[in-house]
């Protein structure tokens, strides 16, 4: 399945898990939507318990500011869901709130969630359009928010974002147990040409000494290949790479970062999985 920020796309890779933190930020009104996914997968947690679970922790965090004042049902995705709308008074402020949460795919559920730093009746007009446009990533929205609106992906799932909106550059994708973890981040347009001496800086932030590199000509861009050892003497292996990619009319360059760090040990799958991500890389069109 191919992955789109903006006018670029790579190929998702196959076995890791996205850990990416979809948020989404507007202003006028203030709010943030972000959607979550059940981790580890396989749980297939009833989206009831889900709601439940959720409004147990704002109860215990808020109090008496917090209140609900809606539950209900509703469909996500062309599935039966869970909705709570609720409201915080935050020192005079008032915060409205919307979750949406349901069962979708294999069984595993996912939750859709807005705060909105408006009253109550005003979360409708920006909620109804967003939830009535998600669905599948590789599939047309059942039902487009329309004009001022840009379309998001958010792994197997996409959804119709107010223009404006912040949104997440960077995906994340790990195997924990191998302690792998894999990045793509695609930046805003006409940013400064990206120095990759400055990541191993940040390697060498956590501790990590130096012990080979290898610098890997590529078009548009470099690529390094580093040897570091902790300060335990564990081997790791890390590899980035930056890409300047000419898009648009009249021309502007955007550049792509990918990066993949992992135990020294397992450098094959990581070299493996690094070069996959770069080969797959492709600007313009679409999915």
């Amino acid at each position: 399945m191919r992955v789109r920020v903006d006018d670029v796309s790579f190929e998702r890779p196959a076995g890791l898990a996205d850990l990416t933190s979809y948020s989404y930020k507007g202003s006028s009104p203030r709010t943030e939507f972000s959607i979550e996914c059940e981790a580890p997968v396989g749980g297939a947690t009833a989206a009831a318990e889900v709601l439940v679970d959720r409004r147990s922790k704002f109860e215990g965090y808020f109090a008496a500011a917090f209140s609900v004042e809606e539950e209900g049902d509703v469909q996500l995705g062309g599935a039966p869901a869970k909705f709570m709308r609720y409201s915080i008074d935050d020192k005079g402020q008032p915060i409205s709130g919307y979750i949406a949460v349901a069962n979708l795919g294999a069984g595993d559920w996912t939750m859709l969630a807005w705060q909105v730093g408006a009253a109550s009746d005003q979360v409708a007009a920006i909620v109804d359009p967003m939830l009535a446009s998600f669905g599948a990533a590789d599939a047309p929205a059942p039902k487009p928010a329309g004009p001022g609106y840009t379309r998001r992906e958010a792994g197997d799932w996409a959804f119709d974002v107010p223009d404006g909106h912040t949104y997440p550059r960077i995906r994340i994708y790990e195997d924990p147990d191998a302690e792998l973890r894999h990045e793509v981040e695609v930046h805003v347009l006409d940013v400064d040409a990206r120095d990759l001496d400055d990541r191993v800086k940040i390697y060498e932030g956590r501790g990590w000494t130096l012990v080979d590199r290898e610098d890997v000509p590529i078009p548009n861009g470099e690529l390094l290949r580093l040897q570091f050892e902790d300060p335990l003497g564990d081997r790791w292996f890390a590899c980035c790479s930056a890409q300047r990619h000419e898009v648009g009319n009249p021309i502007q360059n955007r550049w792509v970062e990918v990066r993949i760090t992992g135990p020294a040990a397992i450098t094959a799958r990581l070299r493996a999985v690094m070069d996959a991500t770069l080969a797959s890389i492709a600007v313009g069109g679409g999915r």
